[in-house]
C-alpha cells in the first residue's frame, strides 16, 4: 500500500514493464510500505491467456528475466545507486536463473555468481546444481513434491 501521490510522475522504466515486483521495490524505496499479511489477489494458473501458460517455455522464462534484469538497473540508476547492493545481489539471482535455464554452466565459475553460490546454505546450493545440471530430474522431482503436498 502506498499513498496515491507516489502513483503520479512514474518513472518511464515503471511505465514499460509493469510487475508486482517492481511496484514493491519501487514504492518501498519513496518511503515506508506496509505489506498486508492476507492474499489480496488471486493468479489464473493454466488458463488461456494467464501469465503462467505465456511464460512456460524457457525461451519466455528467460526473456521474461532479462526484462527484470534490465529494469532493475533503470530502478538503481533512478535512484541514484543507493541500492546498488541490494540490486546487484537481485541481478545476480536472475542471471544464475537464466543460466539455469539455458544450461550455462561456465557462469558458475564466474564472479559474482561463484561468491554467491559459495554462501548458499546447503539445500539451495544442491536444488540450484540440481536445475543446472539435471534439469528433467529436478522438475520431476518438484511435481512430486507438489503431488506429494495437496494429495
Amino acid at each position: 500500500m502506498a499513498p496515491m501521490a507516489l502513483t503520479k510522475n512514474l518513472p518511464e522504466f515503471y511505465s514499460k514493464f509493469f510487475l508486482d515486483y517492481i511496484t514493491q521495490i519501487y514504492f518501498s524505496s519513496k518511503g515506508k510500505s506496509y505489506c498486508f499479511e492476507e492474499y489480496m489477489s488471486a493468479y489464473r494458473v493454466n488458463t488461456p491467456g494467464s501469465w503462467t501458460l505465456r511464460t512456460k517455455s524457457n525461451d519466455a522464462k528467460v526473456k521474461h528475466q532479462q526484462r527484470v534484469i534490465n529494469t532493475l538497473k533503470q530502478f538503481d540508476e533512478y535512484t541514484g545507486y543507493v541500492h546498488s547492493k541490494s540490486v546487484e545481489q537481485a541481478v545476480c539471482v536472475r542471471q544464475l536463473e537464466c543460466a539455469a535455464m539455458t544450461r550455462n554452466t561456465k557462469i558458475v565459475k564466474e564472479e559474482p555468481y561463484k561468491s554467491y553460490i559459495n554462501n548458499l546454505g546447503t539445500s539451495k546450493k544442491i536444488k540450484f546444481y540440481a536445475k543446472l545440471y539435471f534439469p528433467q530430474v529436478f522438475a520431476f522431482l518438484r511435481k512430486v513434491k507438489l503431488y506429494v503436498k495437496y494429495k
